[in-house]
């Protein structure tokens, strides 16, 4: 490492970036920065109503906030599950064996 904090060659080093994990760490930053937002709307909205009250509407705001983000993630990104048989379309034993059958021919 130089005198500037540049880590360059170590992150050279390391490779790219694992997608699955990045996604992750995005999930979170929205999550927890949309639980700040709602703490602070409801902590605003609580300071008008019942000034003693600022911290317990904040805690409310914060789990609304984290809670919305979570619901609208999930309903806009609509995951489909991949695995026949959440779907309900698993294959039969013959089915199985004549796709290995097929996939064997089509090697020789």
């Amino acid at each position: 490492m130089d005198d500037s904090g540049s880590n360059i060659d170590r992150h050279a080093r390391i490779g790219p970036q694992d997608p699955w994990a990045r996604s992750k760490a995005h999930a979170l930053y929205g999550t927890v920065f949309s639980a700040v937002l709602g703490a602070l709307l409801f902590a605003y909205v609580g300071s008008l109503l019942l000034s003693d009250w600022l911290v317990e509407f904040g805690f409310l705001g914060f789990l609304a906030g984290a809670a919305a983000y979570v619901a609208m993630t999930a309903r806009f990104t609509g995951r489909v599950s991949k695995d026949e048989y959440a779907q309900g379309n698993s294959r039969t034993d013959e089915e199985v064996r004549q796709a290995l059958a097929d996939m064997q021919a089509k090697r020789k």
